[in-house]
């Protein structure tokens, strides 16, 4: 990233018809980063311009100067979790959606991981405009259960990351080691698959995309293999599932009143997946 003579702006001139917007902080903290490696001349630009903002009086008014344009679609983005794209609705309803990017800083300047970064995302993007692919915003619901809603999110955004990552190492955009990742994500969040994981695993990673309802319909209820316990269901989620877990009656007690918060005639006895027993293990304590 370079510094040109030109002030520092938080709006571009719009590439094929659509307008680019970005939040100031992310702008300055951007050239922050940017101006220790730029020519001595453009350092000296920078600081000409940015520098007599310190002098205008009234904290307001030099907030104001600093940030002219912070607000609207934009956050600070802080850990790499919180960095997405996204589409956001025309807020009068009748126009195109705005597409939302949340980048950290140390990824904007970062070539080698912001090119795969925005080639995943973007996927989803095109996805999500996609009708064939007949995107809907809202995951049913399980139970009223944030817990088990959490855990049907979780297995939903596993699913659509293969099918994206397959498709980008097929088109020669992905590393090959990225497959290994996937894989492994793959198979701890669908463990209850067992030895047919890794079936399921080369069907979304490199089969035909999915529909959102398929990937909705497999997240809900894992397709298992066979007659017998295979079939079993987990008494907290009612997903299929091939093992329960092995010492329900060892949970703790703190993690059995997080289950019986959701599910009040629950008994360790009744058993468990190992999914939802890591998942209400790591919920917040009840205050």
């Amino acid at each position: 990233m370079s510094i040109s003579s030109a002030a520092p702006t938080t709006a571009d001139p719009p590439v094929d018809g659509y307008p680019l917007e970005f939040d100031p902080r992310l702008v300055e903290d951007s050239v922050l980063l940017a101006i220790g490696t730029s020519p001595i001349a453009a350092r000296r630009r920078f600081r000409r311009r940015r520098d007599p903002l310190y002098e205008i009086e009234g904290p307001e008014r030099r907030d104001s100067a600093f940030n002219e344009l912070s607000r609207r679609w934009f956050v600070p983005v802080v850990h790499a979790r919180q960095e997405y794209a996204d589409l956001k609705p025309d807020r009068r309803g009748d126009g195109p959606p705005t597409l939302l990017l949340c980048l950290r800083v140390s990824t904007l300047v970062d070539r080698a991981r912001l090119l795969p970064f925005l080639r995943h995302e973007l996927l989803h993007v095109a996805d999500m405009l996609d009708s064939e692919f007949g995107f809907e915003p809202e995951l049913p619901t399980l139970d009223d259960s944030a817990a088990l809603d959490s855990l049907l999110r979780r297995r939903y955004q596993t699913l659509w990351d293969t099918t994206i990552d397959g498709r980008l190492l097929a088109r020669g955009e992905l590393p090959a080691a990225a497959e290994a990742a996937r894989r492994r994500e793959f198979l701890s969040v669908f463990s209850m698959l067992g030895e047919s994981g890794e079936r399921w695993f080369g069907r979304f990673f490199g089969g035909i995309r999915p529909s959102h309802a398929e990937l909705v319909g497999f997240a809900a209820e894992p397709r298992l293999p066979g007659p017998g316990p295979a079939h079993n269901r987990c008494p907290v989620c009612r997903m299929p599932t091939a093992t329960l877990h092995p010492d329900p009656t060892g949970l703790g007690q703190r993690t059995v009143r997080a289950i019986q918060r959701d599910l009040p005639d629950w008994q360790p006895a009744r058993g468990l997946c190992r999914q939802c027993a890591d998942l209400y293990a790591a919920a917040p304590a009840e205050r």
